[in-house]
């Protein structure tokens, strides 16, 4: 955050912007230590300690740098913001109340619920982290809601554990999410006054609403103080006493008299500029500061006593609450201002606690707050160690089960290499269970393939054929025999064979050539030379070229032929035009449409030769493609006259691509102007093109033409047809 050049120091104004103490106290919680400062740990998955969270990563790539914060910060549960002047960081962790709202401290009175989608909900999480134990593989840990499986089925959500390099980190992650994800559904807002600025995002807030809880558990502050070192407080009588709370389950939550201190102010004192007391001797610091004094900067303007006892006084005009004795809310308590709010539980109460997620302005002094259910519960089952360290053996209900599998062939598979062909016999084992054989085969270039074959009964032992024909590829092939009977299968027994050069066939030839959405082709051989004619319908022509040799073997070009492809360009009269390949290798050709409009001058009618070499640069075979893409052209078939428009029926013949049809007027049937473009839709052959008056503004008889226009140009002009917008008549009653 500090560096100039690799960070965001450029975009702060001053380094005191950056609110340090708040990140030292998330850097303690991080480090898992007591409030000495010594190290307690959490449970790693080695029964050993390890901080609460750490981060091992390499930053490879330039990003913004205030998403790489909010990254990083992620790893901690935190979220990065700015506020009140300065980059803050809000974690989620335990954390005390820092507001308490009621129908009588919000606007109009009201809280508005909402729920997260049931859809949103998931039942297991699982977490990608890098092991260090295991050279930082890369492994998943998974956490599930076997309940929530049970009712919902198995909804999974990935999370990628940023910097973990733990297994019991990940599981922690893990947890943490789904359990918030399952404990924490229900969003609030409401609008408040300007109490809403003491509250920041993460910021847990306590909500009494009246409308759910069905009583009232909130009021005002009549006095405070102490009888016989007895501190109590008194508070005014709309509350049933007998409902009240005490002891270790009650609670009353009341304001503090003073707040938080002032980033400045702690910053000052670090750079000497002022001094704090502390310590019983009342010694003065400058320069240094104590986890005591950090705290500050983030204390709660809410604190929390318990009750001992609740009892009517002042003639039943209000409740004196005892409150217990505590040294630490001493001052707390004797700050209390008459007329302060104060929230306490009850035997029936509901808690509601809710987690800030944004504060915004709506008005002058109006405040919008949005906050979701908090659950404090969850952060100590996250951190119960429930990795099993020690692999247990599980029974699950077959007592000294055996798996009956069948029994491998006897080998080795006798088998015959006839050209480049395979065949041979698998003796199985008499008694065997098999009901089939798998024989799979590696060939050189490693590509992969099986075959199965139903095991012959006929003969004892059985003996099963199996073969494998026309393999192309010069070098070292395996095969692999495995007896089969579902779901298990044998041991497998593998057989090697080579195949040599003089063994592959040389004659190649095509075995076709496709145009991707080709339309009407039509294809013959003259003279041991493939001629085809396609009509296209795009811009660009892609083709698809296959090859074989004379036993229909499929042939690549990566085979040991190395064949190869030399095409060139024809115009429309069969006239050589321009060489575009001399040795081209591959199954896919595009002909672009820029590179058509280079070479030829009717785009609309060409052809491509197509002609296959062997390695030894001998011609194989020739291939010429005659691709055509015809001209639309337009036949108006009727046409009806309106007081407001003409109709025109047409039909389309040639081209199924076009995308619009000009419309071309005149009133002496020549000199035709453009009228207008009408989009239509391709693939159809007839269309209905209006003509309004709005577009020709006269009643007068006049004569149009069109034209159809395709991905190509425009095609042929119809034959003009007349048209005439009635005129409307007025009539009147006499």
């Amino acid at each position: 955050m500090v560096n100039p050049v690799y960070g965001i120091r450029n975009q702060i104004d001053d380094l005191e912007d950056i609110d340090i103490f708040e990140l030292y106290n998330i850097g303690r919680y991080c480090d898992a230590v007591d409030e000495d400062g010594f190290f307690d740990g959490l449970p790693d998955e080695q029964g050993g300690l390890e901080p609460r969270f750490s981060c091992n990563l390499l930053l490879l790539d330039s990003q913004n740098a205030f998403n790489v914060i909010g990254n990083i910060a992620s790893i901690f549960r935190a979220v990065s913001y700015w506020a009140g002047g300065s980059f803050n960081f809000s974690i989620d962790n335990p954390k005390e109340v820092s507001g308490i709202f009621n129908n009588s401290n919000v606007f109009d009175g009201t809280f508005n619920y909402g729920d997260v989608l049931k859809q949103a909900r998931f039942t297991r999480v699982e977490v990608f982290y890098a092991d260090k134990r295991d050279n930082f593989k890369i492994k998943k840990e998974y956490v599930e809601d076997e309940n929530g499986i049970r009712e919902r089925g198995l909804i999974t959500n990935t999370q990628n554990g940023i910097g973990a390099t733990s297994r019991s980190q990940a599981r922690r992650v893990g947890k943490y999410v789904l359990l918030s994800n399952k404990l924490e559904t229900e969003i609030v807002e409401f609008s408040t006054e300007q109490s809403a600025l003491f509250l920041a995002p993460g910021d847990i807030i306590r909500i009494d609403d009246e409308l759910k809880g069905f009583e009232l558990n909130y009021g005002k502050v009549l006095n405070a103080g102490f009888a016989d070192d007895q501190p109590f407080i008194e508070i005014e009588n709309s509350i049933n006493t007998g409902n009240i709370l005490t002891g270790e389950s009650g609670s009353l939550y009341l304001y503090k008299k003073e707040g938080q201190a002032e980033i400045n102010a702690l910053y000052d004192i670090v750079k000497f500029n002022q001094s704090y007391q502390f310590g019983a001797d009342g010694d003065n610091f400058s320069g240094e500061l104590n986890s005591e004094k950090i705290d500050t900067i983030s204390s709660s303007f809410v604190f929390e006593t318990k009750i001992t006892g609740a009892s009517l006084t002042n003639n039943s005009q209000s409740i004196k609450l005892n409150i217990e004795a505590d040294q630490s809310n001493f001052d707390d308590i004797s700050g209390l201002v008459p007329g302060s709010s104060f929230n306490l539980k009850l035997k029936n109460n509901v808690n509601n606690f809710f987690k800030i997620i944004n504060v915004t302005e709506e008005d002058h002094n109006l405040y919008k707050i949005t906050a979701l259910e908090h659950q404090s519960g969850k952060f100590s089952e996250v951190e119960i160690q429930d990795i099993q360290t020690i692999e247990e053996e599980y029974n699950i209900g077959v007592l000294n089960n055996t798996i009956n599998r069948p029994s491998a062939p006897l080998g080795p598979i006798a088998s015959e290499l006839v050209g480049s062909s395979i065949t041979g016999n698998i003796t199985g084992v008499i008694g065997s269970s098999e009901t089939k054989y798998r024989v799979s085969i590696n060939f050189p270039n490693g590509y992969y393939a099986y075959k199965e074959f139903e095991k012959n009964t006929e003969t004892s032992p059985p003996v099963t054929f199996f073969a494998f024909y026309n393999l192309n590829q010069v070098g070292d092939y395996t095969t692999e025999v495995t007896s089969i009977k579902n779901p298990e299968s044998s041991d497998t027994v593998v057989n090697h064979f080579t195949i040599d050069a003089t063994e592959v066939s040389s004659e190649i030839q095509f075995k076709d050539i496709v145009l991707k959405s080709e339309i009407n082709a039509t294809q013959n051989k003259y003279h041991s030379i493939n001629y085809k004619t396609g009509e296209s319908v795009s811009s660009n022509d892609f083709f698809s070229l296959s090859m074989q040799d004379e036993n229909a073997n499929p042939i690549y070009f990566n085979s040991p032929e190395s064949p190869y492809v030399s095409i060139k360009l024809f115009n429309e009269n069969d006239e050589f035009v321009t060489g575009i390949w001399d040795i081209y290798t591959s199954n896919n050709f595009n002909l672009s449409k820029l590179k058509k409009e280079e070479s030829i001058s009717n785009l609309r009618n060409y052809t491509l030769g197509f002609y296959l070499y062997d390695k030894q640069n001998i011609l194989c075979d020739t291939f010429m493609y005659s691709v055509l893409n015809r001209a639309p052209k337009i036949q108006v078939n009727s046409k009806t006259d309106y007081q407001d428009r003409i109709i025109f029926d047409m039909g389309i013949e040639g081209s199924l691509d076009s995308t619009a049809i000009e419309v071309y007027s005149s009133e002496d049937n020549s000199g035709f102007a453009k009228l207008k473009i009408e989009n239509v839709n391709a693939n159809q052959t007839s269309y209905k093109i209006p003509v309004f008056y709005d577009e020709i503004s006269n009643y007068n008889l006049n004569y149009y033409k069109f034209a159809a226009k395709d991905i190509i140009g425009t095609g042929e002009f119809s034959e003009s047809v007349t048209g005439q917008i009635q005129q409307p008549t007025n009539e009147y009653n006499t």
